[in-house]
């Protein structure tokens, strides 16, 4: 018999309304809102009840060989997908001829070559991603992927962000902020709130950016980090 993915408090619960389920089918095939009803409840329960993360997973996927592979050989990768497309890099199509180039390109490596490869990941997840990696990486990706943090912070905690980054390069320091809250809901864009942000303390704009974007006037405790858990008030 399969093992169930399933908890045994999980199991007793859905056991408990199988013949509600059941009677539901045979007795009222037409009500489709009472079998949607039911259904929701179930998912809803076991949505609840599923496991929280731990101190020990974490939110972002590891480096693989691969994504060492394709970051180390990256030009080359580049100029082999132009063999395969006209479509120019940033344009729909073009990351489907990447991905061929790239594959065809890992398939050639010899079994030490790719243990290399191997090696360096798990030098980059205990070590730390290079310098010069870092840059290539934030170039092509920082805007896009605290874009997508900040949109899905707002949309399924219904937190707001505005983030301040830097990094050092060479004993020369990049800075920047990204502030996306205009593009959720209509939210106001902290510059409009408060137009001068960069010369206040930023415990009290911050402040007052909040009770402004969510109408609120209470002052809440922040949670802190000996207490995660700790519930904002409202």
């Amino acid at each position: 018999m399969p093992r169930s993915s399933f908890t045994e408090e999980q199991i007793t619960v859905l056991e408990g309304v199988l013949d509600e389920y059941q009677e539901i089918a045979v007795h009222h095939e037409n009500d489709i809102e009472a079998m949607k009803k039911l259904q929701n409840s179930v998912r809803n329960w076991l949505n609840n009840r599923s496991q929280e993360l731990t101190d020990k997973e974490e939110y972002f996927q590891k480096t693989n060989w691969f994504t060492v592979f394709t970051s180390e050989n990256r030009d080359q990768i580049k100029e082999e997908t132009r063999k395969l497309t006209e479509v120019a890099p940033g344009l729909p199509g073009y990351v489907q001829y990447w991905r061929k180039a790239a594959l065809a390109l890992s398939k050639t490596l010899s079994d030490a070559e790719r243990q290399t490869y191997v090696d360096m990941a798990v030098e980059w997840n205990t070590k730390g991603v290079p310098k010069d990696v870092q840059m290539k990486q934030v170039r092509l990706h920082l805007p896009a992927f605290l874009r997508q943090v900040s949109a899905k912070m707002y949309r399924q905690f219904g937190i707001r962000m505005m983030m301040f980054w830097g990094y050092e390069s060479d004993g020369e320091i990049f800075r920047g902020i990204h502030d996306h809250n205009d593009s959720l809901d209509d939210g106001p864009a902290l510059k409009k709130v408060c137009p001068n942000w960069d010369k206040e303390p930023i415990g009290s704009t911050w402040e007052k950016y909040l009770q402004s974007a969510f109408n609120a006037t209470k002052q809440a405790l922040s949670p802190t980090a000996a207490d995660p858990k700790k519930k904002f008030e409202v």
